[in-house]
């Protein structure tokens, strides 16, 4: 969740210029070349190369862009081997003449996939999937990812891939592998787990492939890691007598299952006594709901996280519960029409998707928000007032008792939890506080992670503007990490946070606090 750090845009403009050559060092037309900022709404600017290779690229505003280099037949090598991900910054009137943009043939890497027995099987090619082994995004410039043509071979299970060259990793989706037959006629799907090149379960097993320019490179052989099916078992409690109970399961491939024999979308009816069994399901990280009747008195359940391994689940327990109201009143100047916006922190797919409800705060402060799932709630304000946060959410609370981080259009910002598992009502006293501010100096990305926060999407991100300075605005007080990480790898989705956290900065804010830390 990113927050961008944006300094006022300067009235003099930067502009680019270059020449395209093709692999024999000629001039090279109908190159595409792009700057994008990334930032919504904001338009690349562009240009074409002409018969003699040249583009021009004016009126630039400042700021950091991404390089991105298209043609149907060859990919661009990085005009700076020290930016491999083609990220370029510019300052107020900076003019970049003569880059040089080296056009090389695409790379080919091919194989087969096999099951355990070493026997080609044809999957669907989505399933290949194609990461970056480089710590900036890849060796050429790509807009996210990689940006590859997968081809079936001649027999089956072969693969043909053209790329960019550079250093890879290769890996397969879980999925189906085929069906089983047994003596009774049925059939019983069989699964494989995510599976790295050669055969390795996770990256750091796996082995890096190099992709050579005009190169072809063949024999690279993924050896699925079969898993056994699973089930998952369970009651649900709460309902009415005669009123069916739905129960919802999702899972992030959307690969089909099979309830009592009979394969089944992601949602069917429990037992008349409320028991359920979705079994023949691939390992994996499941969300599972339960709900029954319609409208507004439709009965729910808290969302449950179930986590197939090795082992069937069994004994899950889903109480179905009215919907919950919340009621409540906003202490801070100007608050009617502002917008009281509670989101579920835990999402699943389908009829029974929990959305975001919304209530309007009236002249006197008040709102109110019905309808609500048992759920765990992130809980905004919108708009959020400039360089404030939301102190308490309870009468005489110093501090709501759990944070999140949500991305609004203004950016990212700590919002208090509310937890409506247990249903029923709950009346709020939202009260505003000065947040804390922390900037400085940046070369590159800046992440702040909250104290008990792990992760990249539990995290803020700020960029450095054209200046070189960092800034979050809005913080409630408390501990957390800084630390400068590569905004190349953000954008790949190729950083892990947990490593780099050993090495950050702890950083503890008091309310209304300014506070600055340079971290070059």
């Amino acid at each position: 969740m990113l927050l961008f750090a944006i300094g006022a845009l300067a009235d003099d403009p930067a502009s680019l210029h270059g020449r395209a050559l093709d692999p024999t060092g000629k001039p090279l037309a109908r190159v595409h070349v792009r700057l994008s900022s990334g930032l919504p709404g904001a338009a690349p600017y562009g240009a074409m190369t002409a018969d003699d290779g040249a583009f021009a690229i004016d009126g630039i505003l400042p700021g950091t862009y991404r390089l991105l280099v298209d043609h149907p037949l060859y990919y661009c090598l990085p005009p700076d081997e020290s930016k491999p991900s083609g990220r370029l910054t510019f300052k107020p009137g900076d003019h970049v003449d003569g880059m040089q943009l080296h056009m090389v043939a695409p790379a080919v890497l091919s194989g087969r996939v096999l099951d355990e027995n070493g026997q080609p099987f044809e999957i669907e090619w989505t399933q290949l999937e194609i990461e970056s082994a480089s710590d900036e995004a890849s060796s050429a410039m790509l807009d996210g990812g990689v940006n590859c043509t997968v081809e079936p071979g001649k027999e089956v299970g072969e693969y043909r891939v053209g790329l960019p060259p550079g250093k890879y990793y290769l890996y397969l989706d879980s999925g189906v592998s085929g069906y089983e037959s047994h003596a009774d006629g049925s059939m019983t799907p069989k699964f494989f787990a995510d599976t790295w090149y050669p055969s390795a379960s996770n990256k750091k097993s796996a082995v890096v492939v190099v992709a050579r320019a005009g190169e072809e490179t063949g024999g690279l052989d993924i050896r699925v890691i079969s898993k056994r099916p699973l089930s998952i078992a369970g009651v649900v409690a709460g309902g009415h007598a005669g009123v069916p109970v739905r129960v919802a399961l999702n899972k992030q491939d959307s690969i089909s299952f099979v309830v009592d024999d009979v394969v089944s979308d992601p949602e069917f009816d429990a037992n008349p006594d409320g028991s359920f069994l979705a079994k023949d399901l691939a390992p994996g990280i499941y969300l599972v709901k339960a709900s029954a009747g319609s409208g507004a008195d439709t009965l729910r359940s808290t969302t449950q996280k179930v986590e197939l391994t090795d082992a069937p689940v069994a004994g899950l327990s889903l109480m179905l519960l009215p919907p919950a109201k919340v009621t409540g009143t906003l202490q801070a100047p100007n608050a009617p029409g502002r917008i009281v916006r509670l989101e579920p922190l835990l999402d699943t797919l389908g009829s029974l998707q929990p959305s975001h409800h919304t209530g309007t705060v009236a002249r006197d402060g008040a709102f109110e928000i019905d309808g609500l799932e048992p759920e765990l709630f992130r809980l905004t304000l919108v708009p959020m007032p400039a360089d404030r946060y939301i102190k308490s959410i309870f009468p005489g609370s110093a501090a709501p008792r759990e944070w999140s981080v949500d991305n609004q259009e203004t950016g990212a910002i700590m919002a208090p939890v509310v937890d409506l598992r247990q249903g029923g009502g709950l009346k709020l006293v939202l009260a505003l506080g000065p947040g804390a501010s922390l900037s400085g100096k940046s070369a590159d990305a800046v992440v702040l992670v909250p104290e008990g926060k792990t992760t990249l999407d539990d995290s803020m991100i700020a960029r450095p503007n054209p200046e070189g300075v960092y800034q979050f605005r809005g913080l409630p007080p408390g501990k957390y990490r800084l630390l400068e990480v590569s905004g190349d790898a953000i954008d790949s989705g190729n950083l892990d946070l947990d490593p780099l956290l050993v090495n950050a900065k702890t950083i503890e804010l008091k309310e209304g606090e300014k506070k600055i830390e340079d971290l070059q």
